[in-house]
């Protein structure tokens, strides 16, 4: 895990911005990979370069999903949920047999995910995903085979 130290009061006094460890992190060293940073001092106009090592929390065989914080959970959920715009965009082009298929996983996942974290906000994206399944279905979109839709992100 790795927090971005602000540019603002840093830089005034001489310390440009930097990527450090999140406090308490001591890493599992589960390697994600490297990321290198390249920018321009904001006072100097100098180029600055970083590299660091990216680990992950957890690995791929901890259970689980694992987020800092439940707002960084939710905001993966409303990520998720972008999968609205994939099916408009199956829809438009004529395949509503795939864009249902995508929405009712999407609905099953988000209905499990508010059984554990009720939120107004995700319900009311819910709302609209299944209108927009209604109105799939309205159109004639034939409905997909019983099996599910394989998980995206399995490991997320």
């Amino acid at each position: 895990m790795v927090r971005r130290q602000s540019g603002g009061a840093g830089a005034a006094a001489g310390h440009p911005p930097r990527i450090l460890p999140a406090p308490g992190y001591d890493g599992q060293d589960i390697a994600v990979g490297d990321l290198s940073l390249a920018y321009r001092d904001a006072l100097t106009d100098q180029p600055m370069s970083q590299m660091i090592h990216v680990d992950a929390p957890l690995g791929p065989e901890d259970p689980g999903p694992y987020f800092a914080t439940e707002s960084v959970e939710k905001g993966f959920v409303m990520l998720n949920i972008m999968g609205f715009q994939m099916a408009s965009m199956r829809a438009q082009s004529g395949d509503l047999r795939g864009a249902l298929n995508l929405l009712l996983g999407l609905a099953d996942a988000v209905d499990e995910w508010l059984a554990a974290n009720p939120d107004y906000d995700i319900e009311d994206d819910l709302t609209y995903i299944r209108l927009f399944i209604d109105n799939l279905r309205a159109h004639g979109a034939e409905e997909p085979p019983d099996n599910k839709t394989p998980e995206p992100w399995p490991n997320d």
